[in-house]
């Protein structure tokens, strides 16, 4: 029995052992804690299992050094339905945990979480995983706070605890366009066309292509808009009162239902006195009969209009429309 004993006292260790050796390297595979909040309550010295036999492998302090190592430049934005909790509530249990967010993500120091749980989030920041921490606060009508974060974004995102949040997709053109605008903060006006509010164009005389499939959009010219903003937003260099404004106009817009084909021209112009014009030519499948093929035209259009502003953020022009230089301020 003694020898049994052992066997699984050493077992133990060496897990333990291997689990710390995962807080440097995060090479080993994470355990199953979903979020910082679950394990808040721990606090203190980590992996304290109430026995005086097995000792505590990593305290509090030497957890979040770790942790602060990882962590580097993020930001928070809260969400529109925060802002307006916010606007509505003088609670200062709110501040103070609101205080105890922006404290942590500046010092990178997620104090009171748990072995576990710093070994299985970080391990998912690694991978470039959104994660989220938990803020527990019954004082709150929601029940507390959530940050959730991506390594790949300068941003942390704070909202309410049972606020549904759409997280951005951070794709690799996404960390690069991070990249190229830096801290720059951007305002995206208005778009128009060659023809005042077009919103519809008519295939084969009898089947109508419109604007409205992409939501917000009443017109042509609104889906770039809407799906620049959205970049924008995704970098978090969104700002509706940015002194530096990008605006645009379609200067073509044509598609061939027959050889299953967009053709678009946009040109964009900032409010430093730059601009730049891009056309895009969209291939894509149509169908045989008419309304087949017009359906085809119909559901290539956000595509097509998607990599026309694909284009314009890759383009080598695109960065001298975001200078800020000296004439604004």
């Amino acid at each position: 029995m003694r020898v049994l004993y052992a066997a699984i006292l050493v077992a133990f260790l060496t897990a333990c052992s291997t689990v710390k050796d995962a807080g440097v390297g995060m090479s080993t595979a994470a355990p199953s804690a979903s979020h910082f909040g679950n394990a808040l309550g721990f606090g203190g010295l980590i992996l304290d299992v109430g026995s005086d036999i097995f000792k505590p492998t990593l305290t509090g302090d030497e957890l979040a050094d770790k942790a602060a190592r990882k962590w580097k430049g993020h930001g928070i934005t809260a969400t529109t339905s925060l802002n307006d909790y916010i606007k509505g509530s003088v609670s200062q249990s709110l501040t103070d945990t609101i205080d105890k967010v922006k404290t942590d993500v500046k010092n990178g120091r997620f104090t009171g979480m748990g072995l576990q749980a710093y070994v299985s989030t970080m391990g998912r920041y690694d991978k470039g995983e959104w994660i989220s921490v938990t803020y527990p606060n019954d004082k709150i009508d929601s029940g507390g706070l959530v940050l959730q974060c991506n390594k790949a974004s300068k941003n942390c995102i704070l909202s309410l605890k049972d606020e549904r949040v759409v997280l951005p997709a951070l794709r690799a053109s996404t960390v690069t366009l991070q990249k190229i605008i830096g801290d720059k903060r951007i305002n995206v006006g208005a778009f128009t066309a060659f023809e005042p509010k077009l919103s519809k164009r008519m295939c084969r005389m009898v089947t109508p292509i419109n604007s409205w499939p992409v939501e917000g959009a009443l017109t042509f010219a609104d889906i770039p808009r809407i799906m620049l903003t959205k970049e924008m937003i995704d970098v978090s260099a969104f700002d509706a009162k940015a002194p530096l404004t990008l605006t645009g106009n379609l200067k073509s817009f044509d598609f061939s239902s027959q050889s299953g084909s967009w053709d678009i021209t946009l040109e964009v112009m900032s409010s430093n006195g730059k601009s730049m014009r891009v056309t895009e030519k969209y291939n894509f499948e149509t169908g045989f009969g008419g309304q087949a093929a017009c359906n085809s035209v119909q559901q290539a259009l956000a595509p097509a209009m998607q990599e026309l502003v694909s284009k314009i953020l890759s383009d080598s022009a695109f960065p001298s429309l975001i200078d800020v230089g000296t004439d604004i301020r």
